[in-house]
């Protein structure tokens, strides 16, 4: 009787310890909570550097090149907004990307300030000054890249996807009508469904069943073909093309290399885009190595690579 009692006593206790389903759905929810909420702080803070860059660009010499870059500042203000006011893409991954975003948009307010003033006569301006407007042109690019992440990986956002197989179709239709106007494409997971056939006029409404392999092959080759079409110069384009590293086999210890390593003196690595692994088998202490890699960089990364 004693041991029955405290058996009963040892499995009320172990019953305590284990989380019902409705505390894991809290709890996943509080981590959703944390990562909009980060997001929505870090898009404000764009926001509020793309207005400051703004109104110091109201006092700068204009030219060309400033225009170019401004355009790009009122693109990245529209795509912000429209993130930050549509419900399901405020992602971690998007979180992540923000800080990218953020970086860029300090370089180039601290570039602004250091422009010629509007009013200044050219026998003012120093070379200095001169040397700084030349670093308009790249700074477009840096810009074109950051539009072009923005627009990746919003419209990879899988909106309205419930337990990795089921599609909300009302909320995905609302998000699409709100980003499509901005973006000029539709969300991946809409155009996916309407090559599947399962989707087709302006009725979307229920919910339906989605076959997550099939969207993820489909969402990897509409990756591709949004990455060639970046914004702006095709030079930025081609630095912006993604690889697709794919059912490889690493054996034990096994280093593989996609990319460049350069050891010249005179060797500047490239910016070369985000890479995506997919269905790679790794074996024990196995690598894989993609982008650019020059300089110093490359030489200590390559000292042991081929030593036992």
């Amino acid at each position: 009787m004693q041991k029955r009692t405290m058996q009963r006593k040892r499995e009320s206790m172990y019953k305590k310890f284990i989380p019902s389903k409705n505390v894991k759905s809290r709890a996943g929810s509080c981590v959703e909570t944390i990562t909009m909420s980060r997001t929505q702080g870090l898009i404000g803070q764009a926001l509020e550097k793309i207005i400051k860059i703004q109104q110091i660009g109201q006092d700068v010499k204009a030219n060309k090149d400033l225009e170019e870059v401004s355009m790009r500042l009122s693109t990245a203000e529209n795509y912000l907004n429209a993130i930050k006011h549509t419900g399901g893409l405020q992602t971690h991954d998007f979180s992540t990307e923000m800080e990218t975003v953020i970086a860029v948009l300090e370089e180039c307010g601290s570039l602004f300030e250091k422009l010629p003033g509007s009013s200044m006569k050219p026998s003012q301006i120093s070379l200095e000054q001169i040397r700084y407007e030349k670093q308009l042109k790249p700074m477009q690019g840096h810009l074109d890249k950051v539009l072009q992440q923005i627009s990746l990986r919003v419209l990879e956002t899988p909106v309205g996807l419930k337990g990795g197989h089921l599609v909300d179709l009302s909320i995905l239709n609302e998000t699409n009508a709100r980003i499509e106007p901005i973006f000029q494409k539709n969300l991946v997971l809409v155009d996916f469904l309407k090559k599947e056939g399962k989707i087709g006029g302006k009725g979307l409404n229920g919910t339906i069943a989605l076959d997550p392999a099939r969207f993820e092959a489909f969402k990897i080759n509409v990756s591709q073909q949004l990455a060639s079409q970046a914004p702006g110069s095709e030079n930025v384009t081609r630095e912006y093309t993604r690889a697709i590293i794919q059912d490889n086999i690493a054996g034990d210890n096994m280093k593989n290399f996609f990319g460049n390593i350069g050891f010249e003196a005179d060797y500047k690595a490239s910016y070369t885009g985000t890479s995506r692994f997919v269905g790679n088998k790794m074996g024990d202490n196995a690598a894989l190595f993609t982008g650019d890699i020059g300089g110093q960089a490359a030489v200590e990364m390559m000292k042991d690579m081929f030593k036992r």
